[in-house]
């Protein structure tokens, strides 16, 4: 979900019935600071866009990409973050 879906795609998956799914660990990990050094403000909307989402009515779900047993991260420290 990093960067994705852009504001104008939401309308589309939500016509298509799709569902989303995305982690949120983008921002405690601190990339989304290189993002709008990169981009500028205009893409803080575009770096989770999870609420954007849910206000259009598209289901969207919370993932974890790594194995936590190699990080002190929890499950729901992951909810958390979100």
């Amino acid at each position: 979900m990093a960067m994705n879906p852009r504001p104008d795609q939401i309308a589309k998956i939500k016509n298509l019935g799709m569902i989303t799914s995305g982690t949120d660990l983008f921002f405690y990990e601190g990339r989304a600071q290189r993002i709008i050094k990169d981009y500028g403000e205009r893409a803080v909307e575009w770096i989770v866009p999870r609420k954007r989402l849910i206000e259009a009515g598209v289901m969207n779900s919370q993932e974890i990409d790594r194995p936590i047993g190699y990080t002190k991260l929890t499950y729901f420290s992951v909810l958390h973050s979100g």
